[in-house]
């Protein structure tokens, strides 16, 4: 077992029964009709950007798991 914080922890939890992309930190905007991506650092959010595409939300999404979370990091959605 590893050590880890609350909020390291807690990056591993399940998604929200509402979260419409399938994707973590990742949420459609239907007032501007693009995605919005943001992540929770030490209980903050972090907003990540609006991006036309899917694809381009994710991308930013993962390299900003990578960078604050590192071995932490989910891969698996």
């Amino acid at each position: 077992m590893r050590e880890a914080t609350h909020s390291q922890n807690i990056f591993n939890s399940d998604l929200r029964s509402n979260n419409i992309t399938n994707v973590r930190g990742v949420f459609f905007d239907n007032e501007r009709q693009k995605y919005l991506t943001r992540i929770m650092i030490n209980g903050q959010h972090k907003f990540l950007g609006r991006f036309n595409t899917i694809e381009e939300a994710i991308e930013v999404r993962r390299k900003a798991e990578i960078k604050y979370f590192g071995e932490f990091a989910n891969n698996s959605n």
